[in-house]
Protein backbone atom coordinates (compact mmCIF):
# COMPACT_ATOMS: atom_id res chain seq x y z
CA UNK A 1 0.00 0.00 0.00
CA UNK A 2 1.08 3.48 -0.94
CA UNK A 3 2.29 5.87 1.87
CA UNK A 4 1.45 9.46 1.56
CA UNK A 5 4.34 11.89 1.93
CA UNK A 6 4.30 14.39 4.45
CA UNK A 7 5.46 17.15 2.21
CA UNK A 8 3.53 16.72 -0.63
CA UNK A 9 3.98 19.82 -3.01
CA UNK A 10 1.50 22.39 -3.59
CA UNK A 11 0.48 22.94 -6.97
CA UNK A 12 -0.70 26.07 -8.58
CA UNK A 13 -3.93 25.43 -11.68
CA UNK A 14 -1.20 25.54 -14.84
CA UNK A 15 0.89 23.18 -12.64
CA UNK A 16 -2.15 20.41 -12.34
CA UNK A 17 -2.87 21.25 -15.75
CA UNK A 18 0.80 20.79 -17.11
CA UNK A 19 0.56 17.68 -14.99
CA UNK A 20 -2.87 16.18 -17.12
CA UNK A 21 -1.64 17.44 -20.08
CA UNK A 22 1.41 15.04 -19.58
CA UNK A 23 -0.29 11.89 -18.10
CA UNK A 24 -2.95 11.84 -21.11
CA UNK A 25 0.20 11.82 -23.21
CA UNK A 26 1.21 9.27 -21.87
CA UNK A 27 -1.78 7.43 -21.40
CA UNK A 28 -2.52 7.83 -25.15
CA UNK A 29 1.42 6.41 -25.77
CA UNK A 30 0.08 3.32 -24.02
CA UNK A 31 -3.05 2.80 -25.95
CA UNK A 32 -0.99 2.57 -29.02
CA UNK A 33 1.66 0.90 -27.89
CA UNK A 34 -0.53 -1.63 -26.32
CA UNK A 35 -2.28 -1.90 -29.93
CA UNK A 36 1.22 -2.93 -31.03
CA UNK A 37 2.74 -5.45 -28.96
CA UNK A 38 2.44 -9.26 -28.93
CA UNK A 39 4.15 -10.18 -25.99
CA UNK A 40 1.87 -11.24 -23.03
CA UNK A 41 4.04 -10.03 -20.70
CA UNK A 42 5.04 -6.81 -22.07
CA UNK A 43 1.42 -6.24 -22.62
CA UNK A 44 0.77 -6.73 -19.42
CA UNK A 45 3.49 -4.65 -17.98
CA UNK A 46 1.73 -1.96 -20.24
CA UNK A 47 -1.58 -2.49 -18.68
CA UNK A 48 -0.48 -1.99 -15.30
CA UNK A 49 1.07 1.60 -16.24
CA UNK A 50 -1.72 2.15 -18.08
CA UNK A 51 -4.04 1.93 -15.16
CA UNK A 52 -1.39 3.73 -13.13
CA UNK A 53 -2.01 6.72 -15.51
CA UNK A 54 -5.74 6.52 -15.62
CA UNK A 55 -6.30 6.55 -11.66
CA UNK A 56 -3.85 9.46 -11.40
CA UNK A 57 -5.87 11.79 -14.18
CA UNK A 58 -9.08 10.76 -12.18
CA UNK A 59 -7.74 12.43 -9.11
CA UNK A 60 -6.05 15.43 -10.70
CA UNK A 61 -8.36 18.40 -10.06
CA UNK A 62 -10.54 19.63 -13.07
CA UNK A 63 -8.57 23.23 -13.87
CA UNK A 64 -8.45 25.26 -17.37
CA UNK A 65 -5.35 26.82 -18.55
Amino acid sequence: MAETSPLQPVLSPREWAFIARLLRSEQDKLLHELNHTSTRAFRETLHAQLEIAESLIARIPDVEE
